[in-house]
């Protein structure tokens, strides 16, 4: 079995004896469980769970007759049906989500974050957040809670890889604060990206990786927009002072 495949296929949620036993049914087209084992290693005594376990997941369907043979699914309609599953499964998350925080316990844990803020000193509330995908959630969770303003500056690579943040997270926020970005990209290729006439669209030639949250949050990037999502950093920072000053300089280069 090819090895670098295997692990490729593992990322349809399948372990590896599955991911063994899907991609050889797959070459063999029709097979037997004895025909899977042999052909992948995988123990006999443990082929009947697999194929049980890839037929609940929709991966395999088991042929009529004897001796029992089992047929793959195309990879095509995997995709569909994975997807299919990720999509409800995330939907069953999000409605237990917002259950929990009608409940007794979200109120008392955030009781106790409020009173446990009262004793941290301001200049405390700054953070390294490393991972280009923490950074965008770190970012997005601002522009869901901003209450007045948003000030998104961002060069067009990375604002067309992260439009989530206006696409995604902006709608999400009930309260509509104005949204101004500062981008290099150009007004026509602007509006065919975001498409919302309520974000205010600024031109800004040397567009660093900003965010400020109501005059008082700050997200800023410490890298560039070529290094690997992996080892990208932002620094978070509540300060006010710092705020006021990025968006004097956004404004005063726009």
């Amino acid at each position: 079995m090819n090895e670098a495949l295997i692990e490729k296929v593992k990322q349809l949620g399948l372990n590896s004896y599955e991911a063994k036993i899907w991609t050889a049914l797959l070459m063999k087209g029709v097979a037997t469980s004895a025909e899977l084992a042999e052909m992948t290693g995988v123990p006999r005594s443990r082929t009947y769970d697999v194929l049980e376990s890839l037929e609940q997941k929709g991966f395999v369907v088991m042929k009529l007759g004897k001796p029992i043979k089992y047929l793959a699914i195309p990879p095509r309609e995997v995709i569909e049906r994975v997807k299919q599953r990720l999509l409800e499964e995330a939907r069953a998350r999000e409605e237990l989500l917002e259950e929990f925080k009608r409940t007794d316990v979200f109120k008392q844990l955030t009781a106790l974050h409020d009173t446990g803020v009262q004793t941290v000193n301001p200049e405390e509330y700054s953070a390294i957040i490393k991972g280009r995908r923490n950074i965008l959630t770190r970012m997005g969770d601002l522009v869901r809670h901003a209450q007045a303003e948003i000030l998104l500056s961002m060069p067009s690579d990375l604002l067309i890889r992260e439009k989530k943040l206006i696409t995604y997270y902006y709608p999400k926020n009930p309260k509509k604060p104005t949204f101004h970005v500062f981008t290099d990209m150009t007004p026509v290729d602007f509006n065919r990206l975001i498409g919302d006439g309520h974000i205010r669209y600024h031109y800004l030639a040397e567009a660093p990786r900003v965010l400020i949250k109501d005059g008082e949050e700050v997200v800023f990037s410490l890298y560039d927009s070529t290094i690997p999502p992996g080892v990208d950093a932002a620094l978070w920072l509540k300060s006010p002072n710092l705020a006021a000053t990025f968006a004097a300089l956004l404004r005063k280069n726009a």
